[in-house]
């Protein structure tokens, strides 16, 4: 997930909560699910749209190489075949604008989200609409859960995210966002979708990432905090670990993401103002997330601006503008590496919005320009690193 508007991821994908900083006591669980919504259809309304052209890319993600999805405005698509060939897996009678959040663990498992709020507004629960595959999206289970009422707020926009670490442990984070404050919602199931209950979320702010790479071990940042809250018992309880900023740097720090690879060693891009300039700081542990180093600086390059994919440990990949530059020394040199890209009407684009790799070599891009909407993703994949792209058309 890049822009402080999507850290939202990031991700991101993703019912209002009081925020607990760093105590807890263990969630109530949510209302009980059922495979139906129960509420009466008359009641339900999905929330505003965009409106885009047909087939128009909306977000991606590629599971493994060769193998991903992609929301368009004509529905969900699913490759197996590097983009050559493209099929339909959207959930039955789902309109592809009202899909929230999308996460697949492979080709077979995978869950997306929809929510639906009621026509009393801000002071009633929204519905969040659960839909699971197991078998490739050849056939779809159906499960709701009711998100907390909000007090005070309105009228709110509902953004979720969906992420799971196998088939039954996933989490979804929901944020109300009300003007530039947020108010998030953590959700969890420990049965692959079926139940959910609502955990406490660290600390209130305008935007969000989470990050799990187990059962228990997650992370989760919020923009202009200097925290990072790291969670060892599945999301029941957060302890904070303040970041050390460089003496130049007065804060506004926006997050692009936590990127983990053990319960140990992990890397958090911050953007920071820093004399005047917009900059990221890389921070890594080595610890689980106890103590944290700023191992590298780039100047004017921040969330703001452009986005980062830690793709390893060392490897990472930033964007600025449409440019594109590589580290494989955790930041000590860059190269770059911005190609021409491809297009489908010679179109030059104006900057990177997403990148998703899931190996060193293999990865997709999104697209856009100026004049456009986040709606108007083009989207191009890697093999070779980032040095050659292929045009993929959904």
């Amino acid at each position: 997930m890049r822009l402080a508007a999507l850290i939202s991821m990031a991700l991101v994908g993703i019912a209002a909560l009081t925020a607990c900083g760093g105590s807890s006591s263990h969630a109530t669980p949510a209302a009980t699910l059922t495979p139906t919504i129960t509420l009466p259809p008359e009641k339900l309304t999905p929330p505003p749209t965009a409106q885009v052209a047909p087939g128009e890319v909306l977000s991606v993600q590629l599971v493994a190489p060769g193998e991903g999805w992609a929301m368009t405005s004509s529905g969900l698509k699913w490759t197996g075949d590097s983009g050559q060939t493209w099929r339909d897996i959207t959930p039955p009678g789902v309109a592809a604008q009202s899909i929230e959040s999308v996460f697949f663990l492979d080709a077979e498992d995978g869950w997306a989200a929809t929510i639906l709020h009621t026509k009393e507004g801000h002071t009633a629960p929204s519905t969040v609409m659960i839909f699971r595959t197991n078998d490739g999206a050849k056939t779809w289970q159906q499960y709701s859960f009711e998100g907390p009422p909000l007090a005070n707020y309105g009228p709110p926009t509902l953004h979720g995210s969906l992420q799971f670490t196998d088939v039954q442990h996933g989490w979804f984070l929901g944020v109300y966002m009300t003007g530039l404050q947020g108010s998030p919602s953590l959700f969890r199931t420990t049965d692959g979708g079926v139940t959910w209950i609502n955990l406490p979320a660290p600390v209130r702010a305008h935007s969000y990432s989470v990050r799990f790479v187990g059962p228990l071990d997650g992370w989760f940042s919020a923009g202009g905090s200097l925290s990072v809250y790291a969670t060892h018992d599945g999301g029941f309880t957060w302890q904070a670990e303040t970041l050390q900023t460089p003496a130049d740097c007065t804060g506004g720090a926006e997050y692009d993401g936590v990127g983990f690879f053990d319960g140990e060693r992990g890397v958090v891009p911050v953007g920071l103002d820093c004399s005047g300039e917009r900059n990221t700081t890389f921070y890594l542990t080595e610890d689980g997330g106890a103590s944290w180093v700023a191992a590298a600086t780039r100047k004017d390059n921040g969330p703001a601006t452009g986005t980062t994919s830690i793709i390893t440990f060392t490897t990472w990949l930033v964007s600025q503008g449409n440019l594109l530059f590589e580290t494989g020394d955790r930041g000590r040199q860059w190269n770059d590496i911005t190609p021409n890209w491809p297009s489908i009407t010679g179109t030059a684009y104006d900057y990177v919005f997403t990148i998703n790799f899931v190996t060193e070599r293999y990865g997709w891009i999104t697209l856009v320009t100026r004049e456009g909407t986040v709606q108007g993703q083009t989207l191009v994949a890697t093999a070779d690193g980032g040095h050659t792209w292929r045009l993929l058309q959904p």
